[in-house]
């Protein structure tokens, strides 16, 4: 009766001081990157299943695992999953270094500039190239890793529509929608009678007496933007 499974981190059998219950779906396996972890310190990894109930089993517990010190040379390695971005959103850098215990980031242009943080955010102000420098440090040594990325800022979406006509007769029941959304370059709407539409700025005929409410979605390649609006058919 497992409906999925759970897992945390902490530095005593059961914890989860360092990552609290995280949903797993259906997965046996776990990997977590990008925790803050000390040399020389144990770790225990938790597990429990929950059913389709909402109940859940009693955790079991690992018998813990010592962090210990990287003698190898660091290596800098980093991947940006996403360079397109709203204004408003923050973008994450996947740490993929290895036997580094510290990091440095520079980002000139961004906000902020620099990061010691181990999967930096920043937000970039507009579309352009920005030059990426992560220098890693640790007991065998230090790397960098420098990259060139291309980023593109677009501003989100915002739904907004005008009708012909909120109160119509139903011996001549067309209405026309007028898109005014901006920011958008896909749209959806949805008459409220089972009937849709992707037309930028459609048109409609309803068959039935009643109060229909009208929606539209908006959307570009990173957002999207509801509008919904009422009107009588009589």
């Amino acid at each position: 009766d497992i409906s999925s499974y759970w897992y945390a981190i902490g530095t005593t059998s059961g914890g989860t001081d360092v990552l609290n219950w995280t949903y797993n779906w259906f997965d046996t396996t776990m990997t977590e990157s990008g925790l803050n972890l000390t040399a020389g310190t144990i770790y225990y990894v938790s597990v429990k299943a929950q059913n389709g109930a909402g109940l859940f089993s009693n955790p079991l517990s690992s018998n813990g695992a010592i962090l210990q010190t990287p003698t190898n040379p660091p290596t800098a390695a980093f991947t940006v999953p996403n360079t397109y971005v709203c204004s408003t959103e923050l973008l994450t850098f996947t740490n993929n270094s290895t036997d580094a215990t510290s990091y440095n980031w520079s980002v000139p242009g961004a906000t902020p500039s620099t990061s010691n943080d181990v999967n930096p955010t920043f937000s970039f102000p507009s579309t352009g190239s920005y030059t990426v420098t992560l220098n890693v440090t640790g007991p065998g040594g230090t790397d960098s890793e420098v990259q060139t990325i291309n980023v593109e800022v677009t501003n989100p979406p915002t739904a907004s529509f005008t009708e012909s006509a909120n109160t119509v007769d139903v011996s001549f029941a067309n209405v026309t929608f007028t898109n005014t959304s901006t920011n958008a370059n896909g749209y959806y709407w949805d008459f409220g009678d089972a009937t849709t539409s992707t037309d930028q700025n459609p048109w409609h005929t309803y068959t039935q007496l009643g109060t229909y409410t009208v929606m539209q979605i908006s959307i570009n390649v990173l957002r999207y933007n509801v509008m919904l609006q009422l009107f009588l058919l009589l």
